[in-house]
């Protein structure tokens, strides 16, 4: 049990099942946005993407474009974009405020695509890792070439686009050739696994050899590297919200808590230090894990159990590092678990692609409802108050109503937050210099655009 009293606490039971999700990997939106934890995102073992929605258990988005198992599915900052992987060799970004959900980008591979994540600060920044153990930077922001005029004139517009222009321009840079590096030849980097800090300037991997690369984002450069698990591979990476913790898991099946601590330096190389806290594992069953990360407030570590009979989460207090409860759910093997961002609630699947919810069950507070309430054990004379049951003047109560109706509630009043720095100038090395396009992905109020009907397939007649 926590003892943190302001911690949510963990979930008991299964609330509810989406029956029909045919899931391979699930992810809730994450983010500050209004809509934090609305919706949920699951990818197909048909190729499909979908995206629900968590209170009404409805369909909300349908996206067709994948013609294998999705492997992964992520929200940017804000949700407009969703980013999508497949065994088919792409990642499709998706703008869901255009209609039903438009494809906005398609990037091709020379292989099966594992996982692609965007940066948590810019949307137009991608984390690809590929089954080849490759892990690649994509940089899909556009830039315009502007020339200087000697008389301080306008710019003028380039008479021919240059590589770096249009909608098709993208920057690939694979990350981590100079983790193994032997007689100033570069190893291939056995990346596994992959995802940005919460403040997007440093990507964390981890490789087939054991190890956790920190390399920086603008450069590629290697910061640190660290072993975490001797020569078992690190497959799966998570932070909390804050970027103090990071919860790592290996093919020894074990599950490990680093500190990580940046210090900034004067120049342009951080000093980063990661300290073993804990380390989780099942001696007795010797239990893989599969799904792991941490609670929204990062008060509980969470990994599901990789059996094939069994249907199992363990979730540990992260302060002391011990096991807090273990949710027991349908003998079907887990293959995914999220965490949402705000509330008490898992997300799993099992390899049925059953979506299963599990929450906490509210406990009724009566005394909340009026002030004054008081529950009662057992049965008292009511005296009645002296004024309690006189009349009102029905006038008086008509205004009142009316003035109640006619008030303006907005339930979307909040601050904006928007990105109002100047976009950034990128020197050319030519006479002109390259202008980057401001991020769109900035609303903080987004929700998905209600729509009254889906073009669902029949998916009875293609299987």
């Amino acid at each position: 049990m926590n003892a943190n009293p302001f911690a949510v606490q963990a979930p008991d039971s299964v609330e509810s099942i989406l029956d029909n999700a045919a899931a391979s990997c699930i992810e809730f939106n994450h983010g500050p946005g209004l809509f934090a934890g609305q919706y949920l995102a699951s990818g197909r073992s048909d190729g499909y993407v979908a995206i629900w929605d968590i209170e009404t258990k409805g369909l909300v988005r349908w996206l067709e474009g994948h013609v294998k198992t999705v492997t992964s599915v992520n929200w940017s900052k804000y949700n407009r974009y969703l980013a999508s992987s497949s065994l088919d060799w792409n990642v499709i970004v998706w703008d869901l405020a255009k209609g039903a959900g438009e494809r906005k980008r398609t990037l091709r591979f020379d292989t099966a695509v594992l996982s692609a994540r965007f940066c948590p600060t810019d949307s137009r920044i991608l984390l690809v890792v590929l089954e080849s153990q490759q892990a690649f930077l994509v940089d899909l922001r556009k830039r315009r070439r502007r020339r200087r005029a000697s008389n301080g004139a306008a710019p003028a517009e380039p008479s021919s686009p240059s590589p770096l222009q249009g909608d098709d321009a993208e920057v690939r840079t694979e990350l981590g050739l100079d983790a193994y590096q032997t007689d100033a030849q570069a190893a291939p980097s056995s990346i596994i696994s992959a995802i940005f800090s919460p403040d997007g300037s440093k990507v964390f991997a981890g490789t087939s050899k054991g190890d956790i690369l920190v390399l920086d984002r603008d450069t590629g450069r290697l910061l640190h590297k660290m072993g975490a698990s001797g020569a078992s591979g690190v497959k799966e990476l998570a932070f909390d919200r804050l970027g103090r913790t990071l919860v790592a898991n290996s093919n020894d099946r074990a599950i490990r808590l680093f500190s990580v601590m940046v210090n900034r330096q004067s120049g342009d190389r951080d000093e980063i230090s990661m300290t073993p806290l804990f380390r989780f594992q099942d001696q007795v069953n010797r239990t893989p894990w599969i799904g792991i990360g941490f609670s929204g407030d990062g008060e509980y570590v969470f990994g599901g159990a990789a059996h094939k009979i069994s249907h199992d989460i363990y979730i540990w207090d992260r302060s002391v590092g011990a096991l807090d409860k273990v949710l027991r759910g349908p003998r079907d093997a887990l293959i995914a678990v999220d965490w949402h961002p705000n509330r008490a609630i898992l997300a799993s699947v099992s390899h049925t692609g059953t979506v299963n919810l599990w929450f906490t069950p509210p406990t009724e507070i009566w005394s909340a409802f009026a002030p004054g309430f008081e529950e009662l054990e057992e049965n008292v004379e009511y005296e009645e108050r002296e004024d309690e049951f006189d009349l009102e003047d029905e006038d008086e109560v008509t205004r009142r109503k009316q003035d109640e109706e006619e008030a303006d509630v907005d339930i979307l009043a909040r601050r904006m937050t928007r990105n109002t720095s100047k976009p950034a100038l990128l020197l050319d090395s030519g006479d002109g210099e390259l202008q980057e396009e401001p991020d769109d992905d900035v609303d903080d109020s987004f929700c998905l655009p209600v729509r009254l009907s889906l073009d669902l397939p029949n998916l009875d007649e293609d299987q």
